[in-house]
């Protein structure tokens, strides 16, 4: 690049310049003192690495899937435990309230 034509001499020091030049393709627009570089180009993935992610993607969503079945049954346990504890302890709890109205009656 020839620097009296390229704007970025003015701008970025030798190495930072190499850098700009590194890319693919650039735009460059002056706009009050600044310069402003605009990379437009997206590199694309191979098809064998879009299957490779997907792949990866799928195993990962199956693991989650799993995992998440393995916790919903394992609430569904607990709830039902819950229940029963639940109901035992109303049970207790009415005998103990039979137990002390006894215990005022005779005492």
């Amino acid at each position: 690049m020839n620097s009296s034509y390229d704007p970025l001499h003015l701008y970025f020091s030798p190495s930072r310049r190499r850098s700009f030049e590194n890319l693919s393709f650039r735009a460059y627009c002056i706009h009050r003192s600044a310069l402003f570089v605009f990379h437009t180009r997206r590199k694309r993935m191979s098809k064998h690495k879009k299957e490779k992610a997907r792949r990866l993607w799928m195993l990962k969503r199956r693991k989650m899937e799993m995992n998440n079945l393995k916790l919903y049954t394992e609430n569904i346990g607990i709830i039902k435990e819950n229940e029963k504890l639940r109901k035992k302890a109303a049970l207790l709890h009415s005998e103990n309230l039979a137990l002390q109205s006894q215990l005022q009656i005779s005492g």
